[in-house]
């Protein structure tokens, strides 16, 4: 498998061609990786399964439907779900881990860490970010943040 998924790389072409003025400056192709699972992983986080139409289970279920109160047993399933759908529509991260690690009442957000080793030709790369769900079942990510 390349750097890119092949819908970036085609972009990436066309920009190219069209001497599009806007993208990115350069990156290492380890940067390149790293941002595309990255783009990647919020693709399939902020799916919701039903909705592709070449694959119905890609994604991840409807989660606006858990109770409010998030106890252990509702945030044991997010991590669940989170882990299951990174271990089978991510194949470049491997030793997937994710952690819950709190919510926050600023912005209503739960948090999981998100780790692993990004696998690319010869190269193995520590991948660890921070993942929120936001109050209306959103997924960011970012770095992680200790705080």
């Amino acid at each position: 498998m390349g750097i890119e998924r092949l819908l970036e790389r085609l972009i990436n072409r066309h920009r190219a061609q069209n001497n599009d003025l806007t993208q990115a400056p350069a990156q290492t192709d380890e940067q390149r990786l790293v941002r595309s699972v990255t783009d990647h992983l919020l693709r399939i986080l902020n799916t919701r399964q039903g909705t592709a139409p070449a694959d119905p289970a890609f994604g991840i279920p409807d989660l606006s439907d858990l109770p409010g109160e998030f106890a252990s047993p509702e945030t044991e399933r997010i991590r669940q779900i989170i882990a299951k759908a990174v271990e089978r529509y991510e194949p470049r991260i491997k030793e997937v881990k994710v952690s819950f690690e709190g919510s926050t009442e600023a912005d209503l957000a739960l948090r999981f860490s998100l780790s692993g080793i990004i696998v690319h030709e010869e190269r193995r790369i520590p991948l660890r970010l921070l993942t929120r769900m936001m109050a209306d079942s959103q997924f960011e990510i970012g770095p992680e943040i200790n705080e």
